[in-house]
């Protein structure tokens, strides 16, 4: 590879785009292949068509998306430019996140079974319905817990009577004849309870998302808590949440009630959540290395959301106070130390720096709020000064490093919009349109 041809970011342009073969070209070369056969080449001779295909194959252009604005091909390369863009020394906040990725499901929930045994007589809901709170789901037929109930209460009764006869006997007598009495209201109960449970209800309001029973089943003790096995699943459509994983490195820096940005499915507008629980037992392993489950809870209820949509949440980890800050790119090595330039007369200054969080740098000496930098990008060979300057965002796919939060610097692929998506970073964009923008040939 030619050390002059390889941009900043590594990426290698060829020193001359080929030109389109000329037709004595293709006529040379068609006289090498004399030494085929006669009917080969009456087939080549009869269709020049397929030579000028040949020829067209062998235009190669590399290097990650250049766009030619002078047509399609052009026989040698533009010199290389530099751009450059001023900006201004702010502050900004520099929290720290962690990323979970995951998958959306319903915050509340609940897996209903039949606590009695029993033959389902009724079902009164399927999957899609909106259930309010107590509304009944299904029924099983409650002739024997019916029955059940009437023996209690007759127990209850014999109890009671003799009691009242050991009323006048010894206190052993008394004692035991209450213990009778106890024991049978205790019966009379359970019996009320499980003649009440012959009818499943809704817990809360919601919609029904599984239903596992038919009229005809036999329907024995309740317990299940998998909503494969349940006989129905009742879920609140508008409460969600984010089931995801933490890295082993990172679980000790998420707690409960740390604010998220999330996003869900394709849709590139974060929401507001919190994290509403951290497992502290290992759920799986992501090479070799041990994941924790991890809840994050939505601020705002949806009813438009669906359980099982992927989603990623940036965890912030830190809230530390503003700090001045410049882009990455804004920062050069100058003698072992760390410099700037000055956009006032173009001079370097030295600067100390803090942390690094992203594509921004602290800057604690130096530097003051409201100083004005320039941030100069080498762009690779072959784009069109003209072209650059005449505004609305042109950029490389594949990036060159892109600039954050800078109108004009940024993109990543060509993008005809200008400013709004050249802050995307990722590429290199200049859009005209505010700012100064210098163009330099080298």
């Amino acid at each position: 590879m030619n050390e002059s041809n390889v941009t900043p970011t590594g990426i290698a342009f060829p020193e001359q785009v080929p030109s389109i073969p000329r037709q004595d070209d293709l006529t040379t070369a068609e006289s090498t292949l004399d030494s085929t056969t006669s009917s080969a080449k009456a087939r080549r001779r009869g269709k020049p068509w397929k030579w000028m295909i040949l020829g067209l194959a062998l235009v190669v252009v590399v290097g990650g998306g250049v766009a030619f604005s002078q047509g399609l091909f052009t026989t040698a390369p533009q010199a290389s430019q530099t751009v450059s863009r001023n900006y201004t020394v702010a502050k900004q906040s520099l929290n720290e996140t962690v990323g979970v990725d995951g998958t959306l499901a319903p915050a509340k929930q609940a897996q209903l079974n039949f606590s009695s045994a029993g033959t389902v007589e009724k079902v009164y809901k399927t999957v899609g319905d909106t259930v309010k709170k107590n509304e009944k789901l299904a029924e099983i037929d409650d002739t024997d817990l019916k029955n059940a109930v009437e023996m209690a209460q007759a127990n209850l009764a014999s109890a009671q009577a003799a009691y009242t006869e050991a009323k006048s006997g010894s206190a052993a007598n008394r004692k035991a004849a209450q213990a009778e009495v106890d024991s049978a209201k205790a019966g009379l109960k359970s019996a009320k309870a499980n003649l009440k449970s012959a009818v499943l209800r809704a817990p809360f309001a919601g919609i029904v998302a599984t239903t596992n029973i038919a009229k005809g089943d036999t329907v024995g003790q309740g317990g299940q808590e998998s909503a494969a096995d349940a006989a129905f699943t009742i879920v609140d459509p508008k409460s969600w949440q984010v089931m995801g994983t933490l890295s082993a490195a990172d679980i000790a820096r998420v707690k409960t009630g740390q604010s998220a940005d999330i996003t869900i499915g394709e849709d590139l507008t974060p929401v507001k959540g919190k994290i509403s629980e951290v497992g502290i037992v290992a759920s799986g392993a992501d090479d070799g290395q041990a994941t924790f489950p991890v809840k994050i809870l939505l601020d705002d209820q949806r009813d438009d959301l669906y359980s099982g949509t992927s989603a990623s949440a940036s965890i912030k980890v830190t809230d530390d106070e503003p700090v001045l800050a410049v882009p990455n790119e804004a920062l050069a090595g100058e003698n072992g130390q760390v410099a700037a330039t000055l956009a006032k007369d173009g001079q370097k200054v030295l600067v100390e720096v803090g942390k690094t969080v992203g594509q921004w740098t602290e800057i604690t000496e130096g530097l003051s709020e409201g100083d004005e930098i320039t941030i100069t990008i080498t762009l690779p060979q072959g784009v069109q000064g003209q072209a650059l300057e005449e505004g609305g965002g042109s950029g490389f796919s594949g990036g060159f490093g892109g600039v954050p939060g800078i109108p004009g610097v940024g993109g990543g692929g060509r993008n005809p919009r200008g400013p709004a998506s050249a802050q995307a970073g990722g590429g290199v964009a200049i859009d005209g349109n505010g700012g100064r923008v210098t163009v330099t040939e080298e």
